[in-house]
């Protein structure tokens, strides 16, 4: 009925035939033996990691810094870019400006005075005449207030009464006699001929006016050339009413005796001179402001000659004024021949 024990126990080492192929055993796994892995081991699950975030902020950094770097290069190429055209422009403003002075090479000449000419009658000028009466010894004495406004240069030009002028009718006069004999208008006229000026207006300054002009701006200082005596005083020996001598301080008397003075053998020019002292002195103590120059012509109740106004007058004083006080202003002699002529450098000079 059964095998032998030896031989079954030889026969169960004998491995048994697998079966054929095409019928595959079913086998369960719990039959099998344990395994030392498991399937979860090899999936393969994305997850975020700080690691991915910190390579996204390095990305848009470098993203940033490089804008940056561009804006930055943007920026100074328009800074060169502009600094370029503000010195070509600079340049262009250089150059026009030598050419407008003729200043650049090529463009003047000593020897073209028509040239010369006519850059300065491109220059704006306000012009004043101004008529000192001596209403006590006599005599006038002129000078033409000169603004130029292209400049900023204040001018009083001293003009000697042998100066020759031609009248209305075509005859030949003096300065003096214009001022005594034809009027004002006249003169003007005859002044703007001669010289080439345009004169706005006359001002009669009598030496009464003179005097009360200098009180009210509160006394001048002059560099005095001469002691001048008192005309006042019945003593010939008596102390002069001015000291000659630097920055002399003088009231409106002293004033009026100093800028009509003329000692005995002296040219009239030296009393002229006198006179253009006074009124640039008179004009350092004025005041610079249009309103209160002008209340000071108004206090002075002058009877001005038209068309000239207080209030022109006020305000072409305060611009002469400003322009004194910075060192702008000077005072010339007009040169002139002993037949009353101007040589014409001497016209071109002045």
């Amino acid at each position: 009925g059964g095998r032998p024990p030896q031989v079954a126990e030889q026969t169960a080492h004998i491995p048994q035939q697998a079966g054929p192929r095409d019928e595959p055993e079913t086998r369960d796994e719990s039959d099998e033996p344990d395994r030392d892995y498991r399937t979860e081991q090899f999936a393969f699950v994305e997850e975020p990691t700080d690691d991915s975030e910190d390579v996204i902020d390095w990305m848009k950094f470098t993203e940033n810094r490089t804008e940056r770097r561009e804006e930055a290069r943007r920026r100074a190429r328009a800074r060169v870019v502009a600094l370029v055209v503000v010195l070509a422009l600079v340049a262009v403003g250089g150059v026009g400006y030598l050419w407008y002075a003729g200043k650049l090479p090529g463009t003047s000449s000593s020897d073209d005075k028509a040239g010369g000419a006519t850059a300065a009658g491109a220059q704006k000028r306000d012009v004043i005449a101004v008529h000192l009466h001596d209403t006590d010894g006599g005599g006038t004495s002129t000078a033409l207030l000169v603004d130029n406004t292209t400049t900023r240069q204040g001018t009083a030009v001293l003009l000697p009464n042998t100066l020759a002028l031609t009248g209305d009718d075509g005859t030949s006069t003096t300065l003096a006699k214009s001022v005594d004999e034809a009027g004002p208008d006249a003169t003007r006229t005859a002044l703007d001929t001669a010289l080439g000026t345009d004169i706005e207006g006359t001002w009669r300054l009598d030496t009464p006016y003179l005097q009360i002009l200098v009180d009210l701006v509160g006394n001048i200082e002059v560099d005095t050339d001469a002691d001048v005596p008192d005309p006042e005083a019945k003593d010939k020996g008596a102390t002069p009413l001015v000291r000659k001598g630097e920055a002399q301080t003088l009231s409106g008397k002293m004033a009026v005796a100093y800028a009509t003075y003329r000692g005995e053998g002296e040219r009239a020019d030296a009393q002229l001179q006198r006179f253009g002292q006074v009124m640039h002195a008179v004009l350092r103590k004025l005041s610079s402001d249009p309103q209160g120059a002008t209340t000071t012509v108004q206090t002075l109740g002058l009877i001005l000659d038209p068309p000239l106004t207080e209030k022109d007058l006020g305000t072409f004083l305060a611009g002469l004024s400003d322009l004194a006080k910075g060192g702008d202003f000077k005072t010339t002699l007009l040169p002139v021949q002993d037949d009353g002529g101007l040589s014409p450098e001497a016209g071109e000079s002045v």
